[in-house]
């Protein structure tokens, strides 16, 4: 089970540090590369820790429903949690968060990051379940 979460995490790493610097540079007077490496450095390792133990608990918190039932409560559990990310973004690194409303950089940031862990998430373990039959 961990394995394919680190896969995870790595893939959604990329993905997000190529993709989050369109939408929302960390500084604009940087070039998009510069904030890619920004990325890098700041939200690879809080993918890999946050992104992992939020995505564990969310899929044991969903195991007991149906199939059908169990996706959308583990995809709304991983939007939930990426829109929790507000609480350890506000506390580690900018407290201003908190009087921004709900709407605000580390809410947007944690949903998106979130969808995307849950959709890569999906495909590597249909990748797994297809490779298991073959």
């Amino acid at each position: 089970m961990i394995v394919p979460k680190l896969m995870v995490a790595c893939l959604s790493s990329i993905v997000l540090s190529f993709s989050l610097p369109v939408f929302m540079p960390v500084f604009e007077d940087f070039t998009y590369f510069q904030n890619v490496f920004m990325y890098v450095f700041y939200a690879s390792p809080i993918i890999f820790t946050y992104g992992i133990m939020t995505s564990i608990f969310s899929e044991f918190l969903s195991q007991r429903m149906t199939f059908k039932i169990k996706k959308i409560t583990s995809f709304l559990m991983h939007l939930m949690f990426g829109a929790f990310f507000v609480f350890p973004y506000g506390l580690i690194f900018d407290l201003s968060v908190f009087t921004e409303g709900t709407i605000n950089f580390a809410t947007v940031m944690g949903v998106f990051s979130a969808f995307i862990f849950f959709v890569i998430n999906e495909f590597i373990l249909l990748y797994v379940k297809m490779k298991n039959r073959s």
